[in-house]
């Protein structure tokens, strides 16, 4: 299973597998991603396989941009 997570400090959009903690590829910093047992980081989307997951991610990018 693959999480389409945003960054809680930056907003940066990725995919991960870990349920535990979160490295933004944006600016570097760690988030756990569940604090007693909620999540702390906001979750987009939740995908079965690697494939969707970069199109989820580059779709939804491209969403955020064309808004801006």
């Amino acid at each position: 299973m693959y999480y389409i997570v945003r960054c809680p400090k930056c907003g940066a959009i990725q995919a991960t597998t870990s349920s535990s903690e979160l490295k933004c590829k944006g600016c570097g910093a760690s988030s756990a991603m569940r604090r007693e047992g909620q999540w702390s980081v906001e979750i987009l989307a939740e995908v079965p396989d690697a494939r969707t997951a970069g199109f989820m991610v580059r779709k939804l990018k491209m969403m955020e941009a064309a808004k801006k």
